[in-house]
């Protein structure tokens, strides 16, 4: 099982190297930007995009990630026991604290998953397994371009990660490079979309638009 918490909540199960159920929790509330969150330890900003959405508020993990877990474990046909491996983002406004490594993940997450293998992953690494790994390539470039991630990252001095790039090799999956020229920044993509007037986590008006 994999999720990822804030704007666009999503999961998916996969078996044996196959997606088998994938779905965005929007889908399932008939609520645009469904957005799954810890309004704890939300921003400013966080509560201020949420307030625009239909619900008007954020949601809270703990009332809705089960809806999001249970319908998918009902497409997949499995159980919760039968899980063996559970996957979601080190930093995002549903699993930890904003902007910030993986001190302070949500303590909803920890009971839920406390028997379950469990890992946390970079933004991008995630970007580019769920790009390489359903794919039909035992050996892939794979390229990640995002308006950034949660957490600020030491090996970039202090930044967000904008963009990566790797190569996939059966199981494994390298990153080569990260947060590539301004040519293919995620963030400049963010900021174009800022520029037109839309808000943040609003570059989805612009894709349809492009």
């Amino acid at each position: 099982l994999a999720f990822a918490g804030g704007h666009g909540t999503s999961g998916c199960i996969a078996r044996n190297g196959h997606l088998v159920a994938a779905v965005n929790l929007e889908r399932i509330l008939h609520l645009k930007y469904a957005w799954m969150g810890w309004s704890q330890v939300a921003t400013d900003a966080m509560i201020d995009f949420a307030a625009k959405t239909p619900q008007g508020k954020i949601l809270e993990v703990e009332e809705y990630l089960p809806t999001l877990m249970n319908y998918l474990l009902d497409v997949a046909g499995i159980q919760f026991d039968d899980l063996d491996l559970v996957v979601y983002d080190r930093c995002s406004p549903a699993t930890s604290r904003y902007r910030m490594e993986e001190v302070g993940n949500h303590p909803y997450l920890e009971e839920t998953f406390k028997n379950v293998q469990v890992l946390r992953c970079e933004h991008h690494v995630g970007h580019l397994a769920q790009a390489f790994y359903p794919s039909p390539f035992d050996e892939s470039a794979v390229l990640s371009i995002d308006g950034g991630s949660w957490e600020t990252l030491e090996r970039l001095g202090g930044d967000f990660q904008s963009s990566a790039i790797g190569v996939g090799r059966g199981k494994t999956l390298e990153v080569l490079d990260e947060n590539i020229g301004n040519g293919i920044n995620g963030k400049e993509y963010m900021r174009a979309t800022m520029w037109m007037g839309f808000h943040l986590n609003e570059e989805g008006k612009t894709m349809g638009l492009a």
